[in-house]
């Protein structure tokens, strides 16, 4: 068992060790690891005894797979490969030298990966505050919104469609705007508080970009 304390204060050995790890993640963030440090799972935002199971049985499932990979086993290496792509410890570009041939992967592990891959262009396109980047970000992202690809986890929806949205009302595409709107209400739709405001923001956005093409 390793507690990782973020002190905040400047020159602390391995302040930033768990952001080398995994990147920005919520409070308290909770990670499974290997005797060699290697990242076997994480938890997701449901905190209850059965999700710790289910993070135990990932851990395990990994670690044979590692094993396996090791020994030469092409579809455990696989597995593994695509687990770090999902745990966000191994880059695109980096997996996909290691499985520059994809044709034996198994319907279920395209699937995965291809999720992985938009997981993790979503957190890179959109890791700059600068003004210029976040306008490509957005034309990017709106670009696989047309292609037909979706993210599935809660922080990629969010974080997708806000970027779909910049560029859909940059371009005054109404239709792309209000799908944006729909996929959060979706999600967040039954919250109050901040949400309420953001959704009455955006909301306004929709009604001047509909009026515009009166």
């Amino acid at each position: 068992m390793y507690c990782k304390i973020v002190s905040r204060v400047e020159g602390d050995v391995n302040e930033d060790q768990l952001y080398k790890l995994v990147g920005r993640q919520a409070y308290p963030t909770v990670l499974l690891l290997d005797s060699d440090g290697e990242v076997l799972g994480k938890l997701g935002s449901t905190r209850t005894i059965d999700a710790m199971r289910g993070l135990a049985g990932k851990g395990e499932d990994f670690a044979r797979n590692k094993k396996k990979a090791e020994e030469g086993d092409r579809n455990a290496l696989i597995e593994v490969t695509i687990a770090r792509l999902e745990m966000k410890t191994v880059s695109v570009e980096d997996a996909s030298k290691l499985l520059a041939n994809r044709d034996d992967f198994t319907p279920g592990q395209e699937k995965r990966w291809m999720q992985a891959e938009l997981s993790n262009k979503i957190q890179v396109w959109t890791r700059s505050r600068d003004s210029k980047d976040r306008a490509e970000a957005a034309r990017k992202l709106y670009d696989i919104y047309r292609e037909g690809q979706r993210p599935v986890t809660d922080s990629d929806v969010l974080r997708f469609w806000t970027y779909v949205m910049m560029h859909a009302e940059s371009i005054r595409d109404v239709e792309g705007y209000e799908k944006g709107l729909e996929e959060v209400r979706e999600r967040y739709g039954n919250r109050t508080g901040y949400w309420k405001k953001w959704f009455a923001r955006h909301e306004a956005k929709l009604e001047k970009l509909k009026a515009a093409e009166k």
